[in-house]
């Protein structure tokens, strides 16, 4: 089993909702979503909306501009890059038996949704997925992807040598 299917049970033609789309995580996230032939909305700001746009994402969204949580377009599933708020506003934007994935978030924030991870379940139907990362975990399959052509390592630049402690 590989890491989105597993933690995230996609299944063809979902809708996914990526929050922190135009990072790495969220790069990668569109490619094996598209794998499945998902309908994948990304959310990030707005310099980063039209690179996003160009790789893939079917509607990108400015989260300075529009508050994804507060759409009443209902996703299967919610990978969050960033988890910036709380998780039952992520949890009411998803569909019945959608779940919501976030890798990463600070201390507070994820015992908060440990905590709520049974409840949420026991009372919503939806679930609460806290995936920590595991070096080279899957790397047979990501090189499987990347010799397939289906996965490409999206790098932005090229950046001047006096920017370079910003781009790192």
């Amino acid at each position: 089993m590989k890491f989105m299917e597993i933690f995230g049970n996609i299944k063809k033609r979902q809708k996914i909702l990526i929050n922190g789309g135009g990072g790495g995580v969220g790069s990668f996230g569109l490619q094996l979503a598209k794998l499945f032939d998902a309908h994948v909305t990304g959310v990030d700001t707005g310099e980063n909306l039209g690179a996003m746009k160009n790789q893939g994402f079917d509607e990108v969204l400015n989260y300075k501009k529009e508050d994804f949580t507060a759409n009443s377009n209902l996703c299967d599933l919610i990978l969050d890059c960033r988890t910036n708020r709380s998780p039952w506003r992520y949890v009411k934007v998803l569909k019945p038996k959608g779940k919501y994935v976030s890798v990463g978030a600070r201390s507070g924030k994820l015992l908060l949704m440990f905590a709520l991870k049974p409840l949420t379940s026991l009372f919503t139907g939806k679930s609460i997925q806290l995936v920590a990362l595991k070096g080279n975990k899957d790397l047979d399959y990501i090189s499987e992807l990347y010799e397939k052509k289906q996965l490409q390592c999206v790098i932005d630049g090229p950046y001047s040598f006096e920017k370079l402690p910003w781009a790192i």
